[in-house]
């Protein structure tokens, strides 16, 4: 039987897990790689669940890695299964360029406590917007609307010094019927990474050349094949309310999308080309999407709406042009007025200026 190599790396895994318990496993990951050690992130986890590394807390079950941080609410019961989603956040390298977020793809993942069902959604990134159109698309997925969801506490989702979640996380919740709370461990939900675990053995399957919808509907086949039941309202007993059915739509965050206009008047934007007036070739612009809306707008740095577009499917390959009712003329932008002159006055157009939900974003 071959020497297990892990166990020349066990006295630093064990001294590093006893200095911190909570130390997320793709960080140990890349620290023994630094220190040489061949295996692969899967192998790591399983050593870690199987040595029983991590030295058990006050807010965890035991030594194996399992997150049981069930901070109490109300009467102070756990939820019941299939009724909180535990969600936490994957980082993957080395994307495949053509997605354009730069050296890290972001993976939401949203578990069902009590069950094995789950569910990962790549998304743009990590900014609030974003984080709320990642829950919509998970939540679809499960199919219902579990009552609780619990985060990590970090600082973009909840503010340090009064403990409350940001605005807008808060009005998403409402808009879902959820109550949100807090991992009280400071780990990230499942630190031995079984989902992760998962996830990190998929990712190197996607293709160099993969779009982002490829890649998606590759990750929902892995969840299907993971999950230990179809993703659905997973039962309630008879006296037990229905958990409540998905809004019809997603809660009205605005997506916000730096860009610059390319060479022949277009914007790039999830797979899609927008034109604009040729003359804006290289100025840098603003895509402003409302999560559900059917159009998206194009602006300029101050706000000035530049073109509206209906919205293309993602990695459809589209080259949108401008609508006929938008003539390039009327976009030509207003030539800069002498030092000491008032600004013009001009009307905002509620249907067509979208303010941003979030001053973050």
């Amino acid at each position: 039987m071959p020497r297990d190599e892990f166990l020349d790396y066990l006295p630093y895994c064990r001294r590093r897990l006893a200095g911190d318990p909570h130390l997320p496993a793709a960080e140990l990951f890349r620290e023994l790689a630094g220190l040489g050690y061949p295996g692969a992130y899967s192998t790591l986890t399983r050593a870690l669940r199987r040595y029983r590394l991590r030295p058990p807390t006050g807010t965890c079950r035991d030594g194996t890695g399992a997150c049981t941080s069930e901070a109490p609410e109300g009467p102070g019961a756990p939820a019941r299964p299939g009724r909180e989603v535990r969600f936490a956040w994957l980082r993957l390298a080395d994307p495949p360029a053509r997605w354009d977020c730069g050296n890290q793809a972001h993976v939401l993942t949203g578990s069902l406590v009590g069950t094995r069902t789950w569910r990962g959604v790549l998304a743009d990134g990590e900014d609030l917007p974003l984080v709320i159109e990642a829950l919509d698309t998970l939540l679809r997925h499960l199919g219902f609307a579990p009552e609780r969801w619990r985060f990590d506490p970090t600082p973009a989702l909840r503010d340090p010094a009064t403990g409350r979640p940001a605005p807008i996380l808060a009005e998403a919740a409402a808009h879902y019927r959820a109550a949100i709370t807090w991992a009280s461990c400071p780990c990230r939900c499942d630190p031995d990474g079984v989902i992760g675990d998962t996830v990190h053995r998929w990712w190197p399957t996607v293709q160099a050349g993969a779009s982002v919808q490829s890649a998606q509907d590759g990750l929902d086949r892995l969840a299907d094949g993971d999950s230990d039941r179809p993703p659905h309202h997973p039962g309630a007993a008879a006296d037990e309310p229905a958990l409540p059915a998905l809004p019809r739509g997603p809660y009205p965050a605005t997506v916000c999308a730096p860009r610059r206009v390319d060479p022949r008047g277009q914007v790039l934007f999830r797979g899609n080309a927008y034109q604009l007036p040729a003359h804006l070739a290289g100025a840098l612009v603003e895509v402003q999407w409302r999560l559900g809306d059917a159009q998206l707008h194009i602006t300029a740095p101050r706000g000035a709406v530049i073109a509206t577009h209906p919205v293309a499917p993602r990695d459809a390959g589209r080259g949108c042009l401008l609508p006929p009712s938008q003539p390039p003329s009327a976009h030509r932008p207003q030539p800069p007025r002498q030092r000491g002159t008032a600004a013009p006055q001009q009307r905002a157009t509620p249907d067509v200026v979208r303010p941003r939900l979030s001053p973050d974003h």
